[in-house]
């Protein structure tokens, strides 16, 4: 019979606890920049984290794929080595929208309305999308329904 250490015991659960955790490091750039992006949004399985100021960041977690995303930019991922952690650098493309928003109260306001309309026929945007039905259930016009 093995005679163990309370302390002894920690140590060796805790281990087996973080067997499966590795550290991914690494920046998340403008893919046609070359920028690095700060406060993106970096996923390893259920772990997340933000990039820094630098677009630098650091995680433990588990699992393979290293996943960024930030405003203005398409997602990205790539697979990692699990085992030893990796230091990963993500690349994201920017987006340019071709379509613009209005809410229940944006499409009921002449001033946001007219100004989306006047962008609409001004700009590459292609589409609006009115949202005509407030979260309550309200419309913003008289209808006779």
């Amino acid at each position: 019979m093995l005679n163990l250490s309370f302390r002894t015991i920690v140590l060796l659960c805790s281990g087996a606890c973080w067997a499966g955790a590795a550290t991914f490091f690494g920046s998340v750039v403008d893919s046609a920049t070359g920028k690095l992006i700060a406060n993106a949004m970096v996923t390893v399985g259920a772990k997340q984290t933000r990039t820094d100021a630098n677009g630098k960041y650091h995680l433990d977690a588990e699992g393979t794929a290293v996943a960024a995303r930030a405003y203005g930019y398409s997602r990205s991922q790539v697979e990692a080595n699990q085992k030893s952690g990796s230091a990963v650098d993500l690349k994201v493309a920017p987006v340019v929208p071709h379509a613009v928003y209005l809410s229940f109260w944006g499409a009921g306001t002449p001033s946001l309305r007219d100004s989306v309309l006047h962008l609409a026929a001004t700009t590459p945007v292609n589409a609006v999308v009115i949202d005509v039905k407030g979260d309550l259930g309200y419309i913003c016009f008289r209808s006779g329904l």
